[in-house]
């Protein structure tokens, strides 16, 4: 993970992730960042569900590029 200031926030390592944006503990995240994760459909929908709850209500930039969603 990489961090700058506390309100941006860079994951590398989706599957530990979705347990910690589920908590509502990132609910001051801004700029959010999963690209390069291999993140597929199923994936999206496991995102969906964690962020369901209005967890990441303050991101205004979700990065998510360079992921395996939708078709090719």
């Amino acid at each position: 993970m990489y961090k700058r200031g506390i309100t941006e926030l860079q994951f590398f390592d989706f599957k530990r992730v979705l347990p910690t944006i589920a908590s509502g503990s990132l609910a001051n995240i801004e700029y959010f960042s999963l690209h390069h994760n291999q993140i597929g459909d199923v994936g999206m929908k496991a995102f969906t569900k964690a962020i369901g709850s209005g967890s990441l209500s303050k991101v205004t930039s979700l990065n998510l590029f360079k992921n395996r969603i939708g078709e090719d």
